[in-house]
């Protein structure tokens, strides 16, 4: 789990008036939430939501917690979607970058520019409360930075529940027991103008994607796995069976679903150790803590690894590059 989701959950459950001193206590958090390469176990996040319901236990709990979540709270993320010119244009950069702040489930666009339609996309991981806090958030972002104001038109959720609560948040009409959750946006839809729209800001937080460690063109499946290789990694784990676990499915569903994103486990996690290498020399860390990170026991071998991806030994590549 993204540690910027959890922090930004809190902000999220502050703003419904919960106790989160009392959450974070009961899931035993502590650190920078802030920080975008943080991962926390996935365990994390379902301690969060227990944590929630044993103050308030209603149904649409989540839902309002995405209502409510202050803009910001994402931190990068927020901003991506905030940057952009138009409507279109951030439901576009919201569906590409989702994975900064999810696994386990991505975002489809679809419908025609003038109703366009947002759905959650279950791949194995997303729970209810998962559903109805992105669609929460995402009704929150139109409606508050959009000129004029996007509505929610039609909202569906997998959730077998009384649809009253729900409709009474969303201010439109929401079915339940639907097979994807989803909302549909109305007029003008997709060219409506984002308020905050900031041309600069959007160019940076773009250029800023890579360095969180997921990489901009990989899979959302390679995405995945390679947020748990920060955790498996540092605990001196190297094989698919954790990442598998991490992910809660099995490691033949694993080794499938990343053989259909044209790719191997063996090829993301070399790949992953040569970034993440760079990135953490770059920000100072010695050749020896670097090579503990990515899981080598020796630091000989970290070395002959780098040598293999660089050309060079990383103390040579740190003298070239790091500022």
């Amino acid at each position: 789990v993204p540690a910027v989701a959890a922090g930004a959950l809190l902000r999220g459950l502050a703003a419904v008036g919960l106790d989160v001193d009392r959450v974070r206590a009961r899931c035993e958090l502590s650190g920078d939430l802030d920080d975008p390469a943080r991962m926390l176990p996935d365990k994390v996040w379902q301690a969060l939501w227990a944590a929630a319901r044993e103050q308030r236990s209603a149904p649409e709990l989540a839902f309002e917690v995405g209502l409510a979540m202050p803009f910001g709270a994402f931190g990068m993320f927020d901003f991506l979607i905030g940057s952009a010119a138009t409507c279109g244009a951030a439901l576009s950069s919201l569906v590409k970058h989702f994975r900064l702040v999810a696994f386990g489930f991505e975002l489809s666009l679809e419908g025609r520019d003038e109703c366009p339609r947002v759905i959650v996309m279950d791949r194995g991981g997303a729970t209810l409360d998962d559903d109805e806090l992105t669609l929460g958030v995402t009704i929150a972002r139109l409606r508050k930075l959009c000129t004029p104001p996007l509505r929610a038109t039609a909202v569906s959720l997998r959730r077998k529940a009384a649809a009253g609560p729900f409709e009474a948040l969303a201010g439109t009409r929401v079915v339940t027991g639907a097979r994807h959750a989803s909302v549909t946006f109305g007029a003008p839809g997709a060219a409506a103008k984002m308020t905050t729209a900031d041309p600069a800001l959007l160019r940076a937080m773009v250029a800023l994607v890579p360095h969180v460690g997921l990489g901009e063109a990989v899979s959302e499946i390679e995405a995945a796995v390679r947020s748990r290789l920060r955790l498996s990694l540092a605990d001196g784990v190297e094989g698919s069976k954790a990442v598998a676990e991490g992910l809660g499915v099995s490691v033949r569903t694993l080794h499938r679903r990343i053989a259909e994103a044209g790719t191997s486990f063996a090829e993301i996690l070399d790949a992953y150790r040569a970034e993440a290498a760079e990135r953490l020399l770059q920000a100072g860390g010695d050749v020896t803590s670097v090579g503990v990170q990515l899981g080598y026991r020796e630091t000989s071998s970290f070395t002959r690894a780098f040598r293999r991806w660089r050309g060079m030994a990383p103390s040579r590549w740190v003298a070239l590059h790091r500022r």
